[in-house]
């Protein structure tokens, strides 16, 4: 029987169901203490006392809460409540790749590129552990609205040597379609099963269908056991022979003919993918559009937009089943036509005299120079006893130093030779993730894992003085001169939480709007808590002590906006005005010129531009002196009004805007004083790393790409070791990969 709505179970006030299955429901719950949502999922009373049903379900619990990796998110709680077995997970909104196979079509080559090496590279991490998916298909693998990929449901995964009597069968928990033969035979797996599994479902991504698709599971099963894949280029003879190699390699009936790992056999598919076939057929059927899988993650670290967002949004249980594998989806670089090539960005308005005349600071350290190509990185930082190439990382920089996170500690590192200065010990054996440091450079606030906890380090005594306990994998923070500012919730239930550098509470206030981090204020929107009279309004609080500057009321327009507040170094705006930092009133926004988005995520959130970078319903892009309200110089650049904007040393980056349907996307550069700087479309941009304040970089497929202002094409390109891993991060001016400064 299905909890009621409203009803409390085991401490969680159920607030919908979400799904429902064999073994029970799941349910969206707001934590009992918590300012967060879960997903709990419920076994049914039928099968609580079943000791078999019991044991799986418990070992659900327990192989998720093993898998360590950078993008695991693991389960939150478990337990029993009135004699039905539960377990508290993340939940995120997104849709499966099997509905937007039924809703768009075939993917693109690039696209099954993304999906399969970073999905290679998640079940390998969990493989190394003995343990084994058992149910990688389309419908297990998930993008979010965030333009995430997860891969889902280690609900039937075992260690490899697992009694298989903890399933009916031990085997067909699996969906036949996509599950090996050993599977299928219920003889023992190990990880070339899932990447038995993973090669069908690329398959499947790249014709639409599974590739031993039949009317009877029967008829599937002697296909898998007996028949050799059927060639992908039936359906897609755009596509090299050399695909069909691989596939067929990865699905070999004996697991020793294929591929040595998951991500071996992506990387071969990868170059398959990226080559040309022989000559193109003159009668190609029509393949229905691909869907739009572009993630752009910010510099520091990859989070979700909370933008307003249109279209159909599903809600999708993380681990509705119980583990996530969050493998952050970036876009693939190809050719353009050159009629995407950017040549837009002309003055509307060229700088005024008085805007020249600015000395902006750098709000962020400009990149290093990025004039001439690197002939070799820098420096490698590796720690005595430590894997180099996984799990050590640049999460942040401060002075002549950088900050470098592994498991279980921070290490102190100086900045030009990469030697080890002092190590912070971090209690468990999560890894941090990003850091922001405070305006004296004495102590850094660090993400560590990937559920939310941040722990504060004295970085002169190499000491722990704070923590703040996990608030949620949702939770955004930013660093305001000795203060820490946080953000988590969803929907209309957000907390805004400010700390010391002892984990202490300064103040806390909650919001139906989410908080909008950036700046050195923020704004909460109140409930209206039953209030008659209630008049919905948005509040401007100073982080540094929770004081109110002042409140805007919704507009009487019932088609109106709720004022939202967009920071920027030296103030913020609110609703019609611009505002200092201490909340006094300053000019009007003029015309329909509205502040750009400062970008947010689930993690350190990038500063503010110095000035508002503000767009108009006229495809222009500007700074609007907040003093004054006139616009100090204006640019055309189509999409700016829906776009992001994030500081790069005293200019802007503005991105976000929307890709066409080959995935291109616009980006641009400026400097705010004068407005110099360029736009340019490329296809399925990862992120833009930063600026050196005439050239810009960006990172995509082929590695780190290098564009100036006078020039359509790059002035060079830096491809990335594959062996290495992980994204290229800006820290204090330079660039890093892993543990290695390649600028």
């Amino acid at each position: 029987m299905n909890l009621d709505v409203g009803s409390e179970f085991a401490g969680y006030a159920i607030e919908r169901l979400l799904g429902s299955g064999g073994m029970g429901e799941v349910y969206l719950a707001a934590h009992p203490r918590l300012p967060r949502h879960d997903a709990l999922k419920v076994l049914a009373p039928q099968f609580s006392s079943d000791p078999h049903y019991r044991a799986r379900f418990e070992r659900e619990a327990e192989l998720a809460a093993s898998l360590r990796h950078p993008a695991i998110v693991p389960v939150h709680d478990r337990g029993e409540y009135d004699g039905r077995l539960w377990i508290a997970m993340a939940f995120v909104d997104g849709e499966d790749l099997a509905d937007r196979l039924r809703t768009h079509g075939p993917f693109t080559a690039n696209q099954v590129r993304l999906v399969t090496r970073t999905v290679a590279d998640a079940l390998d991490r969990a493989n190394a552990r003995g343990l084994v998916h058992r149910d990688v298909k389309p419908a297990n693998i998930l993008r979010s609205t965030d333009g995430d990929v997860l891969l889902t449901d280690f609900g039937i995964a075992r260690s490899e040597s697992a009694d298989v009597g903890l399933t009916s069968t031990g085997t067909a928990v699996g969906t036949v379609d996509f599950a090996s033969p050993e599977q299928l035979q219920g003889l023992q797996v190990d990880g070339r099963s899932d990447q038995y599994s993973l090669a069908c479902t690329a398959f499947a991504l790249l014709t639409g269908r599974a590739p031993f698709a039949a009317s009877s599971a029967a008829r599937v099963i002697s296909s898998q056991l007996n028949d050799p894949l059927p060639s992908v280029r039936t359906a897609r003879p755009d596509l090299a022979p050399a695909v069909d190699a691989v596939l067929q390699r990865a699905t070999a009936k004996n697991p020793a003919a294929r591929f040595a790992t998951s991500a071996e056999f992506a990387a071969a598919l990868d170059h398959a993918l990226a080559q040309t076939p022989p000559a193109a057929s003159p009668t190609l059927p029509p393949v229905p559009s691909p869907p739009s899988f572009v993630h752009a993650p910010p510099t520091m670290i990859a989070g979700p937009q909370h933008r307003p967002r249109s279209g159909r949004r599903i809600a999708v249980i993380v681990g509705a089943v119980v583990a996530i594998l969050v493998v952050v989806a970036g876009g693939i670089w190809f050719a353009l036509p050159d009629s995407l090539k950017a040549s837009q960005g002309d003055y509307v308005q060229e700088p005024t005299d008085s805007a020249r005349a600015l000395d902006l600071p750098d709000v962020t350290p400009p990149l290093a120079s990025l004039e001439t190509e690197p002939t070799a990185g820098a420096w490698r930082y590796a720690p005595p006893g430590i894997d180099q190439n996984y799990g050590v990382r640049v999460v942040g920089a401060v002075g002549d130093t950088v900050l470098v996170g592994r498991d279980g500690a921070l290490d102190i590192v100086d900045a030009s030779t990469a030697k080890l200065l002092r190590t912070a010990r971090i209690s468990g054996d999560d890894a941090p993730t990003d850091c922001g440091v405070n305006g004296s450079g004495a102590w850094a606030a660090c993400r560590v894992g990937y559920h939310g906890r941040i722990v504060i380090v004295d970085l002169a005594r190499a000491a722990v003085t704070g923590s703040v306990t996990a608030l949620g994998s949702s939770t955004s923070y930013a660093v305001v001169g000795d203060s820490v500012v946080m953000s988590t919730g969803s929907g209309d239930d957000y907390t805004v939480t400010v700390v010391n550098n002892r984990g202490d509470t300064v103040w806390e206030r909650d919001s139906t709007k989410n908080v909008i981090l950036g700046g050195s204020v923020v704004a909460v929107a109140p409930a209206s808590n039953g209030d008659a009279f209630f008049k919905a309004e948005t509040i401007a609080i100073r982080v540094s002590d929770g004081r109110e500057l002042t409140r805007v009321s919704k507009p009487d327009d019932k088609y109106a906006e709720d004022p939202q507040l967009t920071p920027y170094a030296s103030g913020f705006v609110l609703g019609d005005h611009f505002y200092t930092n201490d909340g006094k009133r300053l000019a009007a926004i003029p015309g329909d010129w509205r502040p750009l988005y400062v970008a947010q995520g689930n993690a350190l959130t990038v500063p503010a531009p110095a000035l508002p970078v503000m767009a108009n319903l006229d495809k222009q892009v500007g700074v609007i002196d907040p003093a004054s309200g006139d616009v100090l110089w204006s640019r055309k650049l189509d999409g700016a009004y829906s776009a992001h904007a994030k500081a790069s040393g005293r200019g802007v980056i503005i991105d976000n805007m929307s890709g066409d349907e080959n995935d291109a996307r616009r980006f641009a550069w400026y400097d705010l004083a004068t407005g110099v700087g360029a736009s340019r479309v490329i296809a399925s941009l990862y992120d833009t790393l930063g600026s050196d304040g005439t050239r810009i970089a960006v990172s995509g497929e082929q590695g780190i790409t290098v564009f100036g202002p006078e020039s359509d094409g790059a002035l060079w390109n830096l491809p990335l070791d594959d062996a290495v891993g992980g994204s290229v991060v800006n820290a204090g001016g330079h660039l890093y990969r892993g543990g290695q400064r390649l600028i």
